[in-house]
């Protein structure tokens, strides 16, 4: 399926399920993806609003934010999906992203080797990544 139907799909979701976090949430990734972070910021904290248990929708929260410069919000939104969901490799990921951001390197490098330790099945390129970042902005 093609971005264009699948966005349509999820708006239509959204229209049919207003109340449905879990639609709200993958609505805040289709416009993350299309660079309207402010929006995608709105529909992932309405996602986490209607159901705040939902580590997905936090881990996309946080993200959103990120991507929106908004570092302070991004980490206690990925903190809170790794409460949620402890040890997840993708929201660890997220989460050292968010350290880079805030220049807290041995925070972010931590949780690289934690990634590393794990071992995060079918995740290399995520973890090369963030190791990679950690490395061009640490030297």
């Amino acid at each position: 399926m093609s971005c264009g139907y699948r966005d349509a799909w999820i708006r239509r979701a959204v229209e049919l399920a207003p109340g449905f976090a879990t639609v709200r949430s993958n609505l805040g990734n289709a416009l993350h993806e299309h660079g309207e972070h402010a929006k995608a910021v709105q529909a992932c904290q309405r996602a986490v609003q209607l159901s705040p248990e939902l580590a997905e929708a936090w881990s996309n929260f946080g993200r959103a934010l990120l991507e929106h410069g908004e570092f302070e919000g991004s980490l206690a939104a990925h903190r809170r999906a790794l409460e949620l969901t402890p040890g997840r490799p993708s929201v660890m990921n997220n989460l050292a992203a968010v350290f880079i951001g805030l220049k807290q390197y041995p925070e972010a490098k931590l949780l690289c080797e934690r990634l590393l330790e794990l071992n995060a099945a079918g995740m290399p390129d995520l973890i090369a990544t963030s190791l990679g970042d950690y490395e061009a902005l640490a030297l």
